[in-house]
């Protein structure tokens, strides 16, 4: 008689663990793919890189600085940049953004412009 609860237990036991698990599954594919997954800085840096590939440059006087580009610095060069002014700023004293404006990247004989240049301190 005990052996039929144990078994019975070890029964409604695993069968309420199983319809959990059954029921946490039904619930995730439900979920539409934004839910499950934000995107992590590494995709919005990437698709800032893609959406402004040849739209900026960095200046760079000391052949021995480097720059970690971020989605944060990449944010700023998008809502930095004017529709009829290019647009410069420094980063650090070595390190300058030129942000060409809208109305010459638009135009027809606008070349996309390398990521950095450097630039002799003369």
């Amino acid at each position: 008689m005990i052996k039929k609860y144990i078994y019975l237990s070890f029964f409604v036991f695993f069968s309420n663990l199983l319809f959990a698990q059954e029921s946490q599954n039904a619930v995730l594919k439900n979920k539409p793919e934004s839910v499950k997954r934000e995107k992590s800085e590494k995709d919005l840096r990437n698709d800032l890189l893609a959406e402004l590939e040849g739209t900026y440059q960095f200046i760079i006087v000391n052949k021995e600085k480097s720059i970690l580009v971020n989605s944060n610095l990449l944010d700023k060069i998008k809502s930095s940049r004017e529709f009829v002014n290019p647009v410069y700023f420094n980063i650090d004293e070595d390190i300058k953004v030129y942000i060409p404006s809208r109305s010459e990247i638009e135009s027809p004989g606008f070349v996309k412009l390398e990521r950095v240049v450097y630039q002799s301190n003369k």
